[in-house]
């Protein structure tokens, strides 16, 4: 994990090489953003309003990013300071989703603001089941704080209209296990937090296909988050494995008794090796329920350093993506053009921000009897600083600071 101290509360931090902080990088200031007042004074809906600017419309159209704008409006600014704008990439494909990293220094926000909101005639179900797992979390005595490291709450955006309430879908981010240790604590931790999720136990048949994905795993491989999709009415949990080389990712899919296109996947796998630099599979999303369901995403990371010195080294592979028509050619464009750093004050906190926007990763979205889906992840972090050095107003970092970088992740 990076230095806290350095980075500040809230954000995994792409630390930098050597262990020096650069001069134009500041610790945290002292006067954090909830103790200029009431933490719930200041919106996230203000934060997304300041990144606006560099958000290429291509990727998210200015209707779309004001649905998003209303969707973190009732989210305080200090509740993160990592966001992601989920983008579709295919023609006519206009969708924003919204993903914000909670680390555990902000549960007690959190769970003020879940309270606030399940208390709500009209609330959705899933902010009382946030804010009770919230309170599990919260409780040293429930086992979550050795299960998990943090979570990520992921809102879909209305496609149109005046919208409907912000509803939560919840990942929870589970500790790893030392390499070589038994995969069956890394079993008990992921059904663990499940039932905190659900707020009940597991049904059989949910539990005999969890342990199916879990007991297939490889040794190279173990389950990263274990999530709920809250909003999207789905009687399934969605598991995110990481450790899977092409081949082992067949296997894997084998194992567990996939029941979609295999062969489109491993095409599609092999294509991706032979165009990004960072080649494997980042993680494996499958949504396990009674059974195994059909669909299934593949996600991969991108070059994050070589961003924010101003190359896309996985241009090729998107690239690719405009071949297959996965993405368009103005969106290809929108996401070469969105990596880069500027300097913003954002009104919850005192002093100019470090913002650092790049393109994390990219997901492929498989499903029996739908076309091959490509989506992008915009992600934008911002913090303190104290700008000094040669370190410019905007743009990618100079080539003589490249000893590291700011990066959440």
């Amino acid at each position: 994990m990076p230095d806290q101290a350095l980075m500040g509360a809230g954000t995994e931090v792409s630390q930098i090489v050597g262990e020096a902080p650069e001069p134009w990088l500041s610790k945290a200031n002292p006067l954090t953003a909830d103790q200029r007042g009431d933490p719930l004074t200041y919106s996230l809906a203000a934060t997304l309003e300041t990144v606006a600017r560099h958000v290429p419309e291509s990727l998210v159209t200015p209707s779309a990013l004001g649905r998003a704008a209303a969707v973190l409006a009732s989210m305080p600014a200090a509740l993160t300071n990592a966001i992601y704008m989920e983008c579709r990439l295919g023609e006519g494909a206009e969708g924003v989703d919204l993903v914000i990293r909670i680390e555990k220094d902000r549960l007690e926000l959190l769970r003020e603001v879940a309270a606030t909101r399940s208390s709500s005639l009209r609330a959705h179900p899933a902010w009382k089941r946030l804010h009770a797992f919230c309170e599990e979390w919260a409780d040293p005595h429930s086992g979550l704080g050795e299960a998990l490291d943090h979570i990520w709450l992921e809102f879909d955006v209305p496609s149109g209209g005046a919208g409907a309430p912000a509803v939560p879908s919840v990942f929870a981010r589970l500790h790893e296990h030392p390499n070589g240790a038994s995969r069956h604590p890394s079993s008990e931790r992921v059904h663990r937090v499940l039932r905190a999720l659900l707020g009940s136990t597991l049904s059989d048949g949910l539990t005999q296909s969890l342990g199916r994905c879990m007991a297939a795993l490889p040794d190279s491989a173990q389950p990263a988050y274990i999530g709920v999709m809250f909003s999207r009415c789905i009687d399934a949990a969605r598991l995110c494995v990481t450790g899977l080389t092409d081949e082992l990712l067949m296997r894997y899919l084998k194992h567990i008794r996939w029941p979609g296109p295999a062969a489109e996947v491993a095409a599609i796998a092999s294509a991706v090796r032979r165009y990004s630099p960072s080649g494997a599979t980042s993680l494996l999303h499958v949504d396990v329920g009674e059974r195994i369901r059909p669909r299934l995403g593949l996600e991969y990371s991108l070059a994050r350093l070589d961003q924010l010195k101003g190359r896309f080294g996985d241009e090729p592979l998107l690239q690719d993506f405009v071949e297959r028509r996965l993405c368009t050619p103005v969106k290809r464009q929108g996401l070469l053009a969105w990596p880069g750093h500027s300097f913003e004050s954002f009104e919850h906190e005192l002093w100019e921000s470090l913002l650092v926007r790049r393109v994390n990763h990219v997901k492929l979205v498989f499903e029996s009897g739908f076309p091959l889906e490509a989506k992008a992840y915009l992600q934008f972090s911002h913090r303190f600083h104290a700008r000094r050095g040669n370190l410019p107003q905007s743009g990618p970092l100079p080539e003589s600071d490249d000893r590291g970088a700011c990066a959440c992740s």
